[in-house]
């Protein structure tokens, strides 16, 4: 076996397999950079390139300057922006000197990180963490990222030229809307009074030199007053145009503000507006076309040009786990974050006219779960054993209603299971609407957060927020002992042995800066529970790969496995994918994860897979034919 080590090998690995045809499970891969990452995990950022690593540790020096000067001149030349520079553009030559320094580089970096690993705080990261457990993950990783996604080429054309004809079709419709044109005056207004103002500068100025100052007064007429356009046009990119119409014309409330005080404006926050009034037409034209522009901009485009300059058609991006849980962290385009409902997820389509389809495996509640699993609470196992699933919203959204004494469930009892069934079946909007606080809370999120969210005063926010925490108080507590041992202990080890390093956090929950630090660090307790699905993909597909099963297992959502399979082996890989996420992830586990499989020929999905045997055959039969899938074996 070749032991390998390479910086960022999910860039690396994949040029070696598609030019030498390596065999990822038969090479022992080490990346320094995410061994480096394990060394160092913190709340903090830490720079992980080979230049910056290098650099920190005394081990090389700025070795590539003359390829940033190379790259600035070219883009200076060419009018291009740096991030649009390709590699390709380089004097081959230069790249294969500098290269060369790389791999001198990390032949020394390789020391100091043994030296780091084996005086490291908390265990010797490099044998326990990364060898025991993240060395074979990051073989499956690099194998599932030369998988690619399949990808529906004329699908994606399809969607780019509807989302381009329909905001081309809103720009039209905003131009003629009746709110510009009084948006357009109060910008006359706005820009008439600058323009008094230079224009008294002026006067002053003169008066001052004991001068009279004998240049025209502004008018609007005139058109313009030296460089102020005092006729000017509306344009919807401009978002000192839109904070006009938005905040001087509609009247619509400041939700945000910038580090500077002044209103802040997003595509978020047009859609809270748009949200908010729903009977104001303009503000549905703005949301809908930042909806649309950035479904192309993020997504169709850059998916288009990756697909249309890769070597099959399939998809592909890389992704590590950089996060401080060990969570996967995608680059761009992200593939790990696709949106749902606008059409993106029919584009990762699979080949099923030959027999290909698609599935995904998801974890139900994954974070909530493996963070019962962790504290325990008697609460919450309570409602897991008589509810049949975790159910947080009802017993929040009763609290809500008593506290904003709305009349609404303020006659219900959060402890009550039976009142809890009632809140979901008979009250499903008041519920939903409970969401935003729960998720704020679960990740720690302060009274303040509740008081915002549901516009309570700061006394009654703090009153919900104590009631949810006296519902949970054995998570509380055992939040608590996690905040003490981060202080104390210096580190914390999570799922897969990923070490956290906690140096700078205090005993203390109150203080605003101390608790971004305790946020992160006790977030990555639960959300690093996405190792048990790494894992899980590790070893399915390592089986399959072994047995010759047509299976290709190209994604792991942090909760999820996105996969490939041949139709008829669909029942088998599925269930073999459930027997690997259903193994145990703590030591002592209470109870397994839940699971369900759903099925399609593209990533939206069509049906939820059984797990009776009969079952499963019958909905495959039916799936076959009405796609009209024919092929056997």
């Amino acid at each position: 076996r070749k032991k390998v080590w390479v910086h960022n090998m999910s860039y690396d690995a994949l040029v070696m397999k598609a030019k030498f045809d390596i065999d990822f499970y038969k090479t022992d891969m080490y990346d320094s950079m995410i061994i480096y990452h394990f060394l160092t995990n913190t709340y903090k950022t830490v720079p992980l390139g080979l230049k910056d690593i290098c650099f920190n540790h005394g081990v090389f020096y700025d070795w590539d300057n003359d390829l940033d000067t190379y790259k600035t001149s070219y883009c200076a030349e060419h009018k291009m922006k740096k991030e649009e520079f390709k590699y390709e553009y380089f004097e081959l030559n230069d790249l294969i000197l500098y290269a060369g320094y790389d791999t001198v580089a990390l032949m020394y970096l390789i020391d100091v990180l043994e030296d780091m690993s084996k005086n490291h705080i908390a265990l010797d990261v490099i044998r326990e963490t990364y060898e025991k457990h993240w060395k074979s993950i990051m073989q499956t990783l690099c194998d599932s990222m030369y998988q690619g996604l399949p990808f529906s080429m004329p699908e994606a054309i399809k969607l780019r030229d509807k989302n381009e004809a329909r905001i081309k079709e809103i720009s039209e419709l905003i131009e003629v809307n009746p709110f510009i044109k009084n948006t357009e005056k109060k910008m006359q207004e706005i820009a008439f009074e600058k323009a008094l103002v230079e224009y008294d500068k002026k006067v002053k100025k003169a008066e001052s030199n004991g001068k009279v100052f004998k240049g025209k007064e502004p008018t609007i007429e005139n058109g313009k007053y030296g460089s102020i356009d005092l006729c000017p046009k509306f344009k919807t990119t401009s978002t000192a145009h839109k904070k006009i119409l938005f905040i001087d014309v509609l009247k619509m409330k400041v939700l945000e503000k910038t580090d500077t005080g002044n209103p802040k404006l997003s595509d978020h926050i047009i859609a809270k507006y748009s949200e908010q009034r729903p009977d104001i037409d303009i503000l549905t034209l703005f949301s809908e076309k930042a909806k649309l522009e950035k479904t192309l901009t993020t997504y169709v485009y850059p998916w288009i040009d990756l697909v249309n300059n890769d070597r099959d058609g399939r998809l592909r991006s890389t992704f590590n786990p950089l996060n401080t849980s060990g969570r996967l962290r995608g680059s761009a385009p992200n593939l790990l974050n696709i949106t749902k409902g606008r059409g993106l997820k029919e584009l990762i389509q699979s080949d099923y006219k030959n027999g290909w389809v698609l599935g995904q495996i998801d974890v139900n509640s994954l974070e909530a779960i493996s963070a019962i699993l962790l504290h325990q609470d008697p609460y919450q196992l309570e409602l897991i054993e008589k509810l049949g699933e975790l159910d947080p919203h009802s017993g929040f959204s009763i609290l809500r209603s008593k506290v904003a004494e709305d009349g609404v469930l303020g006659h219900l009892n959060a402890q009550n299971v039976e009142h809890l069934k009632v809140v979901k079946s008979e009250y499903k909007d008041y519920r939903q609407g409970s969401k935003s606080g729960v998720f704020s809370i679960q990740f720690l999120g302060s009274h303040r957060s509740i008081q915002y969210t549901y516009n309570l005063s700061e006394s009654k926010a703090k009153e919900l927020w104590e009631g949810h925490w006296a519902l949970n108080k054995v998570e509380m507590d055992f939040i608590k002992s996690r905040v003490h041992a981060y202080a104390t202990q210096g580190y914390s080890i999570v799922h897969g042995n990923v070490v956290v390093l906690t140096e700078g956090i205090e005993d203390d929950m109150e203080d605003k800066d101390n608790m971004n630090k305790i946020r992160t660090c006790y977030n990555a307790e639960h959300q690093s529970s996405s190792f048990a699905v790494l894992r899980a993909m590790d070893k399915a597909n390592r089986e399959f790969k072994e047995n010759n099963i047509p299976a290709r297992l190209f994604l792991s959502v942090y909760d999820s496995i996105i996969y490939e399979g041949h139709i008829d082996y669909m029942a088998h890989i599925s269930n073999r994918l459930y027997h690997y996420m259903s193994e145990d992830f703590i030591p002592n586990q209470l109870f397994p994860l839940s699971h369900e499989v759903e099925i399609g020929i593209d990533y939206s999905a069509e049906f939820v897979l059984s797990r009776d045997e009969e079952e499963q055959k019958k909905q495959l039969k039916e799936f076959k034919e009405k796609h009209n899938i024919k092929v056997q074996g």
